[in-house]
């Protein structure tokens, strides 16, 4: 078969970039019809700027210069008409209508005259792994080919869900990204950075040439910024730059081997495809070097005479700081495969000689991958990010939210307690500039130690973003709120910490509220704390602002708010995940929370009492609003995960009037029509089904039936809760209480309960974790065999489990 050239490849997709140009034209010549003679309106402007931005990019890329210098003044004037607040006149309406002449005119000459292709470049291959995200599949493949021609190993995705399911099996060093297709370049890069096997470089391309769109870029931490149609010297030139920035972020492979000439041999193919690898020889000295070395993948050979490679694992696993890092052994024969179980918590790979690079290659970036996904889900299910620092934010949030709670239904109105101060560096873009992406993390980790370690804060308080923080600070003695956080930024401010190889202090900015009864519930609050502190840092940094959250004076009486809220039936649902970290299926545990007239948010605790005085129909009125809200989430689900999505609720009302509600939940369970792992659960309280056993166990069985899971909460593992589950042979899940927490690292005292749930469960895989303070306790439950934890990050059903 004839093998078709570089060249031939790049006719083809000028071909048909050209033969796109048509259904251009068409889509311009309606917008300018509708914005001319028929209505104008912002919507179809704005599809005729995409247009004119798109055109105004791809143009020059295939040769047709004129395209694009005629597509950038018609995006220009649209977004000019845009911006502009009063009505269209007939100057501006006129001079779009030219705008959009020339342009359809243009398209007509390009259409007419053909021009060659430049001729592509034929070079090696380098070995780097780049991405490409752009929805347009000509101009992604023109840049694909171009850069295949340099060298480079290039994957080309139309989509952002294209891209992220595939980095959590691959490792890129750079992205290439068109950011056209989506509303804001923020959270497109904070979505990508989440998702990556390895932090990786961005480099966006853009039509976009306004300064704006350049500094926003660099704000949401692109690495660098290119305009379409694309130089391909300059883009050449700054791949290369990006790639030799990222020196510092290579992914660092640890090869321990003590045959040294086929070590070396690994670590010359491992530096060519850009690891940053380290071999040692001497594997007894391997706590020595994992600590000086700190490597994200471990490459061992599996039959060392001293200390041979299943030996150095569990070795390494006894330290909880190594639980994750992933070991690929090289072995001499698939025997070892058989009979050596996974050790890591990342999992293992044995590889069988003879190895090839591209074996070698794939496995280390899919176990990367795999690590950097469970690293993200260990710090949601954590609640601290790590020892001797503050705590993971959905652990701090919780406890904020419960706090405030707490405060409004004080009868002690106005009691001040602590003082909330949301906290940034002022002009982190110059720091990022000056000290890159790895030394502002290096700068974020002190600062984070030395927040966690201040006597007025006692690790309560959390990181938000690179450089931001939300701390709980306690009132200093005869002071006010404000001078209290004043007191306290001086102090950080005049704090020197090493940067650079050199001690210097930095400047922060705070928003800071004092925390009372009178506050809103947390997310009004993080609000005003956030845009307090934007007032501080506008004003010049360096200063504290104090929130202006204590306008609720003149708002109704807390049982008025709920007294309404309730009558309107106002619940919303949030959903708190239980990962398995084996299989990546999650369920989704019902939060229920009350919201009144002004958006606040209101915990079980603040409103139940009042449920049956205000709701009609009490408590069970209340459960058959969650059964339905929950099952309608479930219909929500969409996408490759919606068959394994399940959520877990739990019900509020008495024995008598859950068996009353047996029809209700019949009737809404078979019209769902939920099949396979699609399931939505009933969770009840251990000490609810002894006290209740005769009366709960027709209603057990009647969800059994309707192919609804059941899970036991708070199990203590006691005498009574084996007999509990010999007695109900239907529940599908135990969920541990939190004394588990304290006992998990004796395992002595606790191998006799440990055996009983193992028998009584065939394994562990159907017992849940709770509330994991730290790592240490963590790996204790994974040895046990534990594999499903629910943290304390709230979270939709179907979202990434990257994303926090």
């Amino acid at each position: 078969m004839q093998t078709v050239t570089l060249e031939q490849q790049l006719t083809r997709l000028r071909r048909d970039y050209l033969a796109t140009l048509p259904g251009h034209a068409r889509v311009m010549m309606e917008a300018s019809r509708m914005l001319t003679h028929v209505r104008w309106d912002d919507s179809t402007l704005e599809q005729l700027q995409k247009e004119a931005h798109l055109l105004a990019g791809s143009g020059g890329t295939f040769g047709f210069d004129r395209l694009t210098q005629v597509g950038r003044e018609l995006a220009r004037i649209a977004e000019e008409q845009l911006q502009t607040t009063g009505k269209v006149t007939l100057a501006s309406r006129t001079r779009l209508e030219h705008a959009c002449e020339a342009m359809l005119a243009e398209i007509e000459t390009v259409l007419k005259v053909r021009k060659r292709e430049k001729p592509l470049p034929r070079e090696a291959g380098i070995g780097a792994r780049l991405a490409i995200l752009d929805e347009d599949p000509i101009q992604g493949q023109h840049l694909k080919l171009w850069c295949e021609a340099w060298g480079y190993e290039v994957s080309w995705f139309s989509s952002l869900s294209l891209l992220l399911e595939d980095a959590r099996e691959h490792s890129y060093a750079l992205l290439l990204v068109d950011p056209l297709g989506f509303a804001s370049v923020t959270p497109l890069l904070q979505e990508i950075e989440a998702s990556l096997a390895m932090p990786a470089p961005v480099l966006l391309l853009s039509a976009r040439t306004d300064i704006t769109s350049r500094l926003e870029a660099l704000r949401a931490g692109a690495s660098g910024y290119l305009t379409r149609p694309l130089d391909n010297d300059v883009l050449r030139a700054e791949i290369s730059r990006l790639l030799a920035s990222n020196r510092l972020t290579r992914p660092k492979v640890l090869l321990v081997d003590n045959h040294k000439a086929q070590a070396e041999m690994y670590k010359a193919s491992l530096d060519q495809q850009g690891f940053d690898s380290r071999v040692l020889h001497k594997p007894m000295m391997i706590l020595d070097v994992m600590a000086r070395f700190n490597p994200d993948i471990l490459l061992v050979n599996s039959h060392m005479n001293e200390l041979n490679g299943p030996e150095l694992a569990r070795l390494l696993h006894q330290d909880s700081r190594y639980l994750q890092v992933p070991i690929v052994f090289i072995a001499n024969s698939a025997e070892v495969v058989h009979d050596e179980p996974s050790i890591t918590l990342a999992g293992d790979d044995f590889l069988i000689k003879p190895v090839t690079d591209r074996l070698l290659m794939d496995t280390l970036h899919r176990r990367l991958a795999r690590a950097r996904h469970l690293s993200h889900s260990l710090k949601l299910i954590n609640g601290s990010q790590e020892e001797g620092g503050l705590q993971n934010r959905g652990r701090f949030f919780q406890q904020l939210e419960t706090d405030l709670a707490a405060n409004r239904s004080s009868t002690q109105s106005g009691k001040e307690k602590d003082i909330l101060l949301y906290l940034a560096a002022d002009k982190p873009e110059l720091l990022r500039n000056q000290y890159g992406v790895m030394g502002c993390a290096g700068l974020g980790n002190q600062i984070d130690h030395w927040l966690a370690a201040h006597p007025s804060i006692g690790r309560r308080g959390c990181a938000l973003s690179d450089l931001v923080w939300l701390v709980k600070i306690a009132f200093q003695p005869g002071l006010t709120a404000a001078a209290t956080a004043e007191q306290f930024r001086e102090q950080l401010s005049h704090t020197p910490f090493s940067l650079a190889g050199s001690s210097q202090t930095l400047n922060f900015s705070a928003g800071s509220v004092a925390l009372s009864s009178d506050l809103p519930d947390a997310e009004h609050v993080l609000q005003g704390l956030e845009t307090a502190c934007a007032d501080a840092t506008m004003a010049g940094g360096g200063r504290v602002t104090m929130a202006s959250l204590n306008g609720n004076k003149a708002r109704p009486p807390l049982a008025e708010r709920l007294q309404k809220a309730l009558k309107a039936h106002s619940f919303v649902l949030q959903y708190q995940p239980v990962v398995n970290l084996d299989t990546n299926q999650n369920h989704f545990q019902a939060l229920l929370r009350l919201k009144d007239a002004q958006g606040n948010l209101y915990l079980p605790e603040e409103f139940m009492a009042n449920v049956p005085d205000y709701l009609k129909d009490g408590l069970a009125g209340m459960d058959r609003w969650v059964i339905e809200a929950a099952v309608s989430a479930l219909d929500g689900v969409q996408g490759a995960e919606a068959e394994a999505c399940s959520v877990i609720i739990k019900l509020s009302s008495s024995v008598n009037t859950l068996m009353e509600m047996v029809p209700f939940i019949t009737n809404v369970m078979q019209n769902a029509r939920l099949r396979e792992d699609r399931r939505l659960y009933f969770a009840f309280q251990e000490q609810f089904i002894l006290k209740n056993l005769e009366a709960v166990r027709p209603l057990l069985e009647t969800l059994s039936r309707l192919n609804a899971g059941i899970i036991i909460e708070n199990f203590a593992a006691s005498t009574k809760g084996f007999l509990l589950l010999d007695e109900l042979p239907l529940i599908d899940y135990v969920r541990l209480d939190a004394n588990w927490n304290q006992r998990v690292n004796r395992r002595e005292e606790v191998a006799a309960l440990l055996e009983v749930l193992h028998r009584r469960f065939g394994g562990m895989d159907r017992v849940i974790a709770c509330r994991v303070e730290d790592a240490k306790t963590f790996s204790a439950f994974w040895d046990m065999g534990i594999r499903h934890f629910q943290g304390y990050f709230v979270q939709q059903p179907g979202n990434s489990m990257l994303l926090e």
